[in-house]
């Protein structure tokens, strides 16, 4: 054997034995560069309608690292085409992935190594736990306009535990600087916002009755024994009644009207029964006197308005029945200003302030006459009127 030959199989081997080490040594260092994906990780977006402004994404994620370790620097990296740490990423900021230019996070700093795809938070003292979830409320986003039919788009986010590995990040290598502690990516999607319509109309519902409710009607009201008055007795009716409720967001005012013909107090041809007039007043038997009250009854806001409560300069209810002996003739005060009632709108007798829900308004009229009151059949008519405030 040639001594070319002794020495020439040891060299092969040594230059065998290097290359192999140096195979595993960087095996060793690209095992370290890769970060764990979190355990678990989310995001969540306040509104998903495209171009939405001002939305919030919240991230949630698990570290894997064990232990409590530093986070000083995190990535939030939105791409049109992959979720895959390492792919290519394409975007365009607001068209087709979110425009993060005025993101911001409570504690961190944008940093100046962010564009308008990619939001990097620094902050100068931070640790996250292993296994312990964490969230971060990321404000300020813009979502993306022009995205594919199903409105498709994709981020991954990085954790570092120093600003400037998280500062050297790039989508084709996020380890440029140093690797990440944890990573992961998302698949998100915009959606079109549904516009729901439902109409609801102005309402108004009144009615005037002397039934047993609205659907039972009736106009006709009689003053006195059978319809007779005597000098002796105070005669009332109660049986009149109005039903309102309204959604007019102002309220609703309920007027009573007169008219030339029959008269604008109880008339009978050229004669007629003395109306109280517009300050409220007693019962005073023997004494010529028209007038009425309102007793509000029901869930609703109507309320009588002066002078027609009933309780001017008295205690009455405006629920009493003058006829059964029982009334002293020193509670309900009753009114009726015909100087009012005859103008073109009438006389405001009840109202509410606001919407109302169904509510009863009791009419009760009173007749007293005196020893010299004209014979004769006396009548008067009386439209109520009501005009919502919308």
């Amino acid at each position: 054997m040639s001594d070319y030959s002794r020495f020439a199989r040891p060299l092969t081997l040594g230059v065998a034995f290097v290359f192999m080490a140096a195979t595993v040594s960087m095996t060793v260092l690209t095992s370290r560069a890769d970060a764990a994906l979190f355990a678990t990780r989310s995001m969540r977006m306040s509104d998903a309608t495209p171009s939405a402004t001002g939305v919030q994404y919240t991230i949630t994620v698990t570290p894997q690292l064990a232990g409590s370790n530093n986070v000083l620097g995190i990535v939030i990296d939105f791409c049109d085409n992959s979720p895959i740490i390492g792919d290519s990423c394409t975007a365009t900021a607001g068209t087709n992935v979110p425009d993060v230019t005025s993101a911001a996070l409570t504690g961190w700093t944008l940093d100046g190594a962010s564009t308008s795809t990619r939001a990097i938070f620094t902050i100068g003292a931070n640790t996250w736990t292993g296994g312990t979830p964490v969230s971060l409320n990321v404000t300020g986003i813009t979502n993306p306009s022009n995205v594919n039919a199903a409105g498709t788009f994709y981020s991954r986010f990085f954790s570092y535990d120093t600003a400037t590995k998280a500062q050297g990040y790039t989508s084709a290598n996020p380890s440029a600087v140093g690797a990440p502690t944890d990573q992961g990516g998302f698949a998100l999607s915009t959606a079109a916002k549904l516009t729901i319509t439902a109409k609801v109309q102005e309402k108004l519902t009144f009615c005037v009755y002397t039934g047993a409710n609205c659907a039972a009607g009736g106009t006709a009201l009689t003053l006195g024994n059978n319809g007779v008055l005597d000098e002796g007795v105070a005669y009332n009716n109660a049986d009149a009644k109005f039903s309102v409720y309204t959604n007019a967001q102002s309220g609703v005012v309920i007027r009573a009207k007169t008219f030339a013909a029959p008269g604008h107090t109880l008339t009978s041809g050229s004669n007629s029964i003395t109306s109280i007039g517009g300050t409220a007043a007693a019962s005073t038997v023997g004494t010529e006197q028209y007038g009425m009250c309102i007793d509000m009854d029901g869930a609703g806001t109507v309320s009588a308005l002066s002078p027609y409560t009933g309780v001017e300069g008295g205690g009455g209810t405006c629920d009493e029945d003058l006829t059964t002996g029982a009334y002293t003739g020193t509670n309900t005060r009753f009114a009726f200003d015909t100087t009012a009632t005859q103008t073109t709108f009438g006389d405001d007798v009840a109202s509410s302030s606001n919407a109302t829900a169904a509510t009863i308004g009791v009419l009760n009229f009173l007749a007293n006459i005196n020893l010299t009151t004209e014979a004769g059949i006396y009548t008067n008519d009386v439209a109520l009127i009501a005009t919502g405030t919308f």
